[in-house]
C-alpha cells in the first residue's frame, strides 16, 4: 500500500468512527505536532481522536489533493462537525466542553504525514488561529489555547 493510500484510509476510518481501526494505521512511535499546545504520542492521539469522535459524531475530515514523495505525503484537508457531544480535552490541559450543538468548517490547512512500513509515523501542520484545536475551540466561542 502507498504512503498516500495509508493516509486515506486513515481519513476513511476516522470519518465511520472507526477509531480503532485507525488507530492500527499509526506506528508505536507516531507523533502529532502543530494544531495541539504541544507534540503527542499515539495513544494520546488515539484518545483525542476518540473523544473527538464522541463530541463530533459528524466529524469529517475532506481531504483536497494528495502530493506524494517517497514515504512523505503532503494533503491540505477541511474538518468539519458538529457539537453535539461533551468534548474531553483534559489530557491537553483544556478541560471537558460541554456539548454546544454548534457546526464548525474549518478551511483547508496543509498537513505533512510521514508513513514508514505501512504505518504512519508523523501528522505535522502549521499552528493556525484557524485550523486544528486552536479553529474548533474558535468556532465554538471558546478560547483557543496559546500557540507557539
Amino acid at each position: 500500500m502507498s504512503a498516500t493510500e495509508v493516509v486515506k484510509e486513515f481519513f476513511e476510518a476516522v470519518n465511520v468512527g472507526n477509531i480503532g481501526a485507525a488507530a492500527d494505521l499509526l506506528a508505536d512511535n507516531f507523533e502529532f505536532s502543530g494544531p495541539t499546545p504541544d507534540p503527542i504520542g499515539k495513544l494520546p492521539f488515539i484518545g483525542l481522536t476518540r473523544n473527538n469522535a464522541i463530541a463530533f459524531p459528524d466529524w469529517t475530515f475532506q481531504p483536497g489533493e494528495f502530493q506524494e514523495s517517497w514515504d512523505e505525503v503532503v494533503v491540505s484537508v477541511r474538518i468539519s462537525g458538529t457539537h453535539s457531544g461533551d468534548w474531553d480535552l483534559s489530557a491537553l490541559g483544556i478541560g471537558v466542553k460541554l456539548a454546544t450543538n454548534k457546526s464548525f468548517d474549518l478551511p483547508p490547512a496543509p498537513g505533512n504525514w510521514t508513513v514508514k512500513d505501512g504505518k504512519i509515523t508523523a501528522f505535522a501542520s502549521k499552528p493556525s488561529p484557524t485550523n486544528g484545536l486552536p479553529g474548533i475551540l474558535s468556532a465554538l466561542r471558546f478560547n483557543p489555547p496559546k500557540m507557539d
